[in-house]
């Protein structure tokens, strides 16, 4: 099969999606103008992706001299953060009480693209999964009013579908990567059907997506593909997924109680599906759960896809890097740090920009979005070197923790889905560019943890300063 088939499909289906988005949107009118509208609201918002799209490139193409897969890297955060802008303007332009359709849709248009962009498909699609997060950061940091999350779903689509298609090229069967890029636009196919239905409940929604979901899997994965077990993979993923929206109900406090029992249901939801196709076993799993958690509106239990999501960039690390890793017995100390690392760096990233969201500081800017994306990426590559090459496993592993950590808290957002995934996928890029570099001495780690120590410090002052200032004169 053609992949530019399978390109030109999802882009249709991405026509159609927006077009029922708009139908069924609270804000009636000419869909058109309508979204003309909301792209001139956010101009500036959508100046500074556009500028950060540019430096990408730009870095790319200044290192690719020593470092090949940077300027491919570079293109799939250009692609990523672009149509992260688009995403973000449907949905405030078309805002719904029911789920969005575009920003899954537009996901398969993002990762089937990367199949007529070259033989580099393995950096692009990682650099689409990290500007897909940091476009859906810049515009949540700078856009004007809060209605919107569109964005943040095309992160964490983007990541589940980018992981999947990755996964399958690392088979080393073409049918692997097409089958599941179908497999997605079937998702897609079963979502614009809601419309379509007229009235009926998400609850009945989900249960009947889930089923043509496992029957696609049945002819795609199974026939297409020649994977018998993967009916019973999706079939676990649904039924996983129903499992936690009963588990974790979105307005229940008392569903905390449920977060370990519904962590450890995909943890070992994950381990079946490795065992019945490896990674991309659980790449079919994570799509079947995210698409049921889609359907049913479920925002908060969507966050438990944080432990199978992680699990595949681990996979596509350890596929990718399998010389490397080799290795990981003699240095468990440094991959219980990354792990730590991994767990507690998502968490301080969204708190940082929600205190930024909520406290009127008097600098909220889409710049904030740049600023919080340069600090990460000189905290990630920090840590690699302190860490080394095991302790990057350890990070990976625990970005995973993050979101189930966030959920427990009662938290309900799913931006920190596509951070997580983000970092993920920024690791494992940042992994090959800084490889031959690493082994540095004990002395020159602990200047390295002086240094992030102060940095970090200097950090939390200004932002307490800033706050505090800012009670000040709400009180003057």
């Amino acid at each position: 099969m053609n992949p530019k088939f399978i390109l030109l499909g999802s882009v249709v289906l991405a026509l159609v999606a927006w077009l029922l988005d708009a139908k069924n949107s609270d804000q009636k009118g000419n869909p058109f103008q309508t979204y003309i509208s909301a792209l001139g609201r956010n101009a500036k918002a959508i100046g500074v992706v556009a500028l950060f799209a540019a430096l990408a490139v730009f870095a790319g193409w200044y290192f690719s001299k020593g470092y090949p897969g940077a300027l491919p890297a570079g293109i799939g955060l250009l692609i990523g953060s672009l149509i992260a802008t688009k995403v973000d303007t449907c949905s405030r332009a078309f805002p719904s009480q029911a789920y969005s359709i575009v920003p899954v849709a537009l996901a398969m248009v993002g990762g089937c693209l990367t199949w007529i962009l070259g033989n580099s498909s393995y950096e692009i699609r990682l650099g689409l999964i990290v500007g897909a997060a940091c476009g859906a950061a810049i515009l949540s940091l700078g856009s004007v009013g809060d209605r919107g999350n569109g964005g943040w779903q095309f992160a964490a689509a983007s990541a589940i579908v980018n992981s999947g298609l990755i996964l399958g090229a690392q088979r080393g069967d073409d049918r692997s990567a097409m089958g599941f890029a179908l497999l997605g636009l079937a998702l897609v196919l079963i979502l614009c059907a809601r419309p379509l239905i007229g009235n009926i409940k998400p609850l009945h929604f989900g249960i009947a997506l889930g089923f043509c979901f496992v029957i696609a899997a049945w002819g795609i994965c199974g026939k297409y593909v020649e994977l018998p077990m993967a009916p019973l993979v999706a079939l676990i993923g649904v039924v996983c997924a129903l499992l936690t929206f009963w588990l974790i109900d979105e307005g229940d406090e008392k569903s905390t109680t449920n977060v370990a029992l519904t962590s450890l249901i995909w943890v070992s939801a994950a381990t079946v599906a490795f065992g019945q196709a490896r990674g991309y076993g659980m790449a079919i799993l994570t799509l079947a759960g995210f698409g049921v958690f889609v359907a049913l509106g479920a925002r908060r239990a969507m966050l438990f896809l944080g432990v199978p999501t992680g699990l595949l960039i681990y996979r596509i690390f350890m596929e990718q890097y399998a010389g490397s890793t080799r290795t990981l017995e003699v240095s468990q100390h440094y991959a219980v740090i990354g792990a730590m690392f991994g767990a507690l760096i998502p968490i301080a990233l969204w708190e940082f920009g929600g205190r930024v969201r909520v406290q009127d500081l008097g600098i909220r800017s889409p710049l904030l979005g740049l600023f919080a994306i340069g600090v990460t990426a000189m905290g990630l590559i920090s840590s690699l070197f302190l860490v080394d090459v095991h302790g990057g496993v350890g990070l990976l592993i625990g970005l995973s923790l993050a979101p189930i950590l966030m959920a427990w808290r009662e938290k309900s957002n799913e931006s920190l889905l596509g951070i997580c995934a983000a970092l993920g996928a920024g690791m494992v890029l940042l992994f090959g560019f800084v490889a031959p570099k690493l082994g540095i001495e004990r002395d020159v780690k602990v200047k390295l943890v002086i240094g992030l120590a102060v940095g970090v410090l200097a950090l939390i002052f200004a932002t307490q300063l800033l706050l505090s200032n800012n009670k000040k004169k709400e009180t003057s």
